[in-house]
């Protein structure tokens, strides 16, 4: 099966470099390089534009858009770049705020549901890991993508390797998963792969969409929306 890669060129919402925002960033990024890999600082190029490149932050949610969410659903995602030396990659680290309200019952889902099919299938590329006593969900196709929950806040480690030739950057998984614990329950391949699973998560599925037309109307009603995009 195939994963459903989002690209972050279509996710921008309104990208702020994160100057001013230091005490901020630290309490979700590591601002500081991490063994091997080094921290990607901001770099200005044109006389008069802000710098680009280096930690930032997006006014709204980064990769992990929750499919239909209200924008007012999610604070702030904070990003960060590590460049790898020779032979390893240079993964990008994305640490994504909620706001604590209902829609946080769907993080998880919302996490899981990039890794499966239109059916809920898990992808064969797809599975719970173990790291350090803690569980995350893993893919890998043309690099790897880790991903997690740590309360409210959703953590997203990715890299492209086309040939799937470099090491994984293990020092970047474990250093942010001790700074943002997974709050995940363990679960296994086979739990993950199960009957049970693929049902659970289908029934789910349908409840969310449900939820989601509830608030989108709502929003209608309160004229906040236009009719066309509550429709969309």
């Amino acid at each position: 099966m195939r994963c459903k890669w989002i690209s972050v060129a279509c996710i921008m919402y309104l990208l702020i470099p994160i100057v001013g925002y230091s005490q901020t960033a630290s309490d979700y990024l590591i601002i500081q390089d991490i063994g091997s890999y080094k921290l990607a600082r901001p770099e200005k190029l044109f006389p008069g534009e802000p710098p680009i490149g280096g930690p930032r932050m997006y006014s709204g949610a980064g990769v992990l858009t929750p499919t239909g969410h209200m924008p007012d659903h999610v604070d702030a995602t904070f990003e960060a770049m590590y460049l790898g030396e020779t032979g390893l990659p240079s993964p990008t680290v994305q640490v994504t705020k909620h706001t604590g309200s209902d829609s946080d019952k769907w993080l998880l889902h919302e996490v899981d549901r990039d890794f499966r099919t239109y059916y809920g299938i898990p992808g064969e590329i797809y599975g719970p890991r173990l790291i350090d006593g803690q569980t995350i969900l893993e893919a890998f196709a043309g690099g790897g993508n880790y991903r997690w929950l740590s309360g409210n806040k959703v953590i997203m480690i990715e890299y492209h390797d086309s040939q799937l030739t470099k090491p994984e950057p293990i020092e970047i998984v474990k250093a942010y998963l001790a700074k943002h614990p997974s709050t995940l329950q363990s679960m296994t391949l086979a739990q993950l792969r199960s009957p049970e699973n693929k049902t659970k998560w289908i029934k789910d599925e349908m409840e969310r969409r449900l939820w989601l037309c509830d608030k989108w109307y709502m929003q209608f009603q309160l004229g906040k929306v236009q009719q066309k995009d509550m429709l969309k």
